[in-house]
């Protein structure tokens, strides 16, 4: 394999490290004590986010349909990431975390229902054992009470609706990518994301509240922007070379580096929820494994 041909894969790499690194940034902005904090730092971590990659944009060929098809996709990834950003603020990182992987089994349930993917032994074990994981991520007598509690708790609800709509915007990502560059497409969803949001805090009278986020907590919320920008950036460049199969079971490896942010960062409790991970990572694996094995 030559050196162009590995970049993608070195920025598969990029984009689990900075991943692992997005939500401790996140939790960290959460402090500043206010009921409209979630969606005013969804809009700093976008704003920030869409300046850090308009220069990368410039000069490049824009087609409508980039356009078109990065606004839809930002009506999702809006809704999305607020979500995300209440989840990890109000929740455990450690906790809700893996709970981002539901994306893989709503990829697959999408699939099925529009792709008519088959449904495999491979398959079956892989949601099995990602149920499993999910268990051992709060602790409990048996594994039916421990689901329960981790449903019936806020933030890992939001997480999980987050991981419904994100799946969704991955689908406009793949198609979008036929048409448009990375750098180009994934300044216009920053950029809409960024704007959709803005309009909902205006009508609320409260987009004073991102000024105060990035005057209380400057560095965290540049480097939040940052970190999030290029994540995704280094997500759309590994799709020109990497099928969608591959990159999303090999991203949710981020999940280990959360944890060890967590235990360092917030101290929190995360020797179980290794294990879960564990699962859930594996389980993400087998749910994809068939594809990866047809691809390589």
């Amino acid at each position: 394999m030559s050196n162009i041909a590995l970049i993608p894969y070195l920025f598969l790499v990029i984009r689990i490290i900075l991943l692992g690194f997005e939500r401790i940034f996140l939790k960290l902005m959460g402090s500043v004590s206010d009921e409209e904090t979630p969606i005013a730092s969804t809009i700093v971590f976008f704003g920030i986010g869409t300046l850090a990659l308009f220069p990368f944009a410039i000069g490049n060929y824009i087609s409508t349909n980039s356009i078109v098809v990065a606004f839809i996709s930002s009506l999702f990834y809006s809704a999305a990431f607020w979500l995300y950003t209440a989840s990890i603020q109000k929740g455990e990182v450690s906790l809700v975390t893996p709970l981002y992987n539901f994306n893989i089994i709503f990829l697959f349930i999408f699939s099925v229902l529009f792709l008519q993917e088959s449904i495999d032994f491979f398959k079956v074990i892989g949601i099995l054992l990602i149920f499993i994981g999910l268990s051992f991520l709060q602790e409990s007598t048996n594994i039916i009470d421990s689901l329960e509690n981790l449903f019936r708790d806020k933030a890992c609800q939001m997480m999980i609706i987050s991981s419904l709509l994100t799946a969704i915007g991955r689908i406009f990502d793949g198609f979008a990518i036929d048409f448009s560059t990375p750098t180009v497409y994934s300044f216009f969803i920053y950029f809409f994301v960024t704007f959709n949001l803005a309009l909902i805090l205006t009508f609320k009278g409260r987009l004073s509240l991102t000024k105060e986020i990035v005057q209380m907590k400057p560095k965290i919320s540049i480097s939040a922007g940052l970190v999030n920008a290029f994540s995704y950036l280094a997500l759309l460049i590994a799709f020109t070379a990497i099928d969608v199969s591959i990159a999303e079971p090999v991203s949710s490896l981020n999940v280990f580096i959360v944890l060890i942010l967590a235990k360092l960062v917030f101290q929190e409790k995360v020797r179980q929820r290794v294990i879960a991970a564990s699962f859930i990572v594996i389980g993400v694996f087998l749910i994809f494994l068939p594809t990866i094995l047809l691809i390589t």
